[in-house]
């Protein structure tokens, strides 16, 4: 199993773009100059990612489904749902070997620090990259639902209720190394 130094070692303070998953850029190629690309749950099956931010909970052919060639060399598994119980449910077992697994009280600290119950996964990824490297960090099409209304995989209208885009906006405004990049299909 893949450890947090392992993660941070390969990173080596590297720029991190991190590429949401709202808008579909299947087939567009995504050049980050040796830098680290990461990408958020179902962004992943649009094309190829060093690290995959995974903060799905469903069940392992979602997760499978959600692939690009799942060469992918780290995955992060980040979830405080039932302190962490959903984390290992259901998990596949071939992700195993290149997963690491962010602790539960890792997530309390975390929705401490930035006071949201809910935060939406590119905010918790920006988080994490930002805490525990010196990066700058590229938030890529990450615009908190405020063009982009629908979700991309499910096709449903999003945020889904539990979330509130507008805190997870105000507390990604606090942070320097951050910076806001856009790719139109």
């Amino acid at each position: 199993m893949t450890t947090f130094e392992d993660i941070i070692n390969f990173i080596n303070n590297r720029d991190i773009y991190i590429i949401a998953s709202g808008i579909n850029l299947e087939g567009i190629e995504i050049e980050t100059f040796g830098n680290v690309l990461v990408r958020l749950n179902s962004s992943r099956r649009w094309g190829e990612c060093d690290i995959w931010f995974n903060n799905q909970v469903q069940n392992p052919k979602f997760q499978r489904d959600s692939h690009g060639s799942g060469n992918e060399k780290y995955i992060i598994r980040a979830n405080g749902d039932s302190d962490g119980a959903f984390m290992y449910l259901h998990y596949p077992k071939e992700f195993l070997p290149h997963t690491y697994f962010w602790r539960p009280e890792f997530w309390k600290q975390m929705t401490g620090e930035m006071n949201i119950d809910r935060p939406l996964t590119g905010t918790i990824a920006a988080y994490w990259f930002h805490k525990y490297t010196e990066s700058i960090i590229h938030l890529v099409n990450y615009d908190f639902y405020e063009e982009n209304k629908v979700h991309t995989v499910k096709n449903i209208p999003s945020p889904t209720p539990c979330h509130k885009p507008w805190l997870d906006k105000a507390f990604l405004g606090g942070l320097d190394r951050l910076r806001y990049e856009w790719i139109r299909p």
